[in-house]
């Protein structure tokens, strides 16, 4: 018991340190005050207040993914390494995590753990709405199915889309996407292979490219894009469960940093029997 208490103790001392450095800002008078919290239990302007183990466990999370100690991509400690670490039980240690699960801090993945989706918490990194989020914005389940990742040689025709040598390399990522478990679109992806550090590494079945960008500090600008509709065969015709020769969409989109370098290019082929397109005008 008397190891189990100091390790809470621990606990407590980290996230409260954790919240003195952060969380502290003048009032009228100059005097350091304590930014309220709707998890926390403010009773004075000192540190005396009563915070719920999960909530400190979950800000103490949140800390070592912005502090770069669990870093995007990669799986936290299990609900067993944390309990056993800081002496709390496994239903407060999955209270937290489940927090940042549904922040979209933390994504959880059936055999595999339990990962880092956000390099930074709070950090509005893009405004561009990915797949998954649009999806769910129409109350239907994403979900992916990687079907290809690796190098190839840029060639002439990618050498010129992306202005780099024909003997450069870029790392290829197919992807089907689907919603409420029925194919929508095939994504075929081609990025520099060198824009982010091991790259391959990396599991796009879970992951969002574009969140990586943004943990490698790739800062998307702009996007060019062109709408046609094709006919399809196989193998695209099969992956999208639509009879050879049909017509689909054909949306093409090379995206751009702040540098005006290509960083991606994308050929998806949408099923436009499930889908549809929408253009602003400003």
């Amino acid at each position: 018991m008397e190891g189990k208490s100091s390790k809470k103790g621990a606990l407590e001392s980290e996230v409260l340190r954790g919240i003195q450095e952060h969380s502290l800002r003048k009032d009228g008078k100059g005097k350091p005050t304590l930014i309220h919290c709707k998890e926390w239990e403010r009773r004075d302007a000192t540190v005396e207040q009563k915070i719920p183990l999960h909530a400190q466990l979950r800000e103490l999370i949140r800390e070592k993914i912005a502090d770069g100690e669990y870093a995007y991509g990669q799986p936290i400690p299990s609900e067993r390494e944390l309990a056993a670490t800081y002496g709390l039980n496994r239903m407060t240690v999955r209270n937290a995590i489940e927090a940042l699960v549904q922040e979209g801090v933390l994504k959880k993945v059936q055999g595999k753990g339990t990962f880092v989706t956000q390099s930074k918490i709070g950090s509005n990194l893009y405004k561009l709405q990915g797949f998954s989020k649009m999806l769910l914005s129409k109350g239907i389940q994403p979900s992916t199915k990687l079907l290809y990742t690796g190098r190839r040689r840029a060639g002439l025709k990618y050498a010129a889309i992306f202005n780099i040598d024909e003997e450069a390399e870029l790392y290829r990522i197919i992807r089907l996407r689907l919603g409420n478990d029925e194919p929508f679109t095939l994504e075929d992806t081609l990025v520099p292979y060198d824009l982010v550090s091991q790259i391959d590494q990396y599991d796009f079945g879970v992951h969002s490219l574009y969140d990586l960008f943004a943990a490698n500090g790739v800062d998307l600008d702009m996007a060019y894009e062109t709408l046609s509709l094709v006919k399809v065969r196989n193998p695209e015709a099969k992956l999208l469960q639509v009879p050879t020769d049909s017509v689909v969409f054909l949306h093409e989109c090379k995206s751009y940093d702040r540098d005006s370098r290509v960083v991606e290019f994308t050929k998806s082929y949408t099923n436009g029997q499930k889908s549809y397109f929408l253009a602003d005008r400003h």
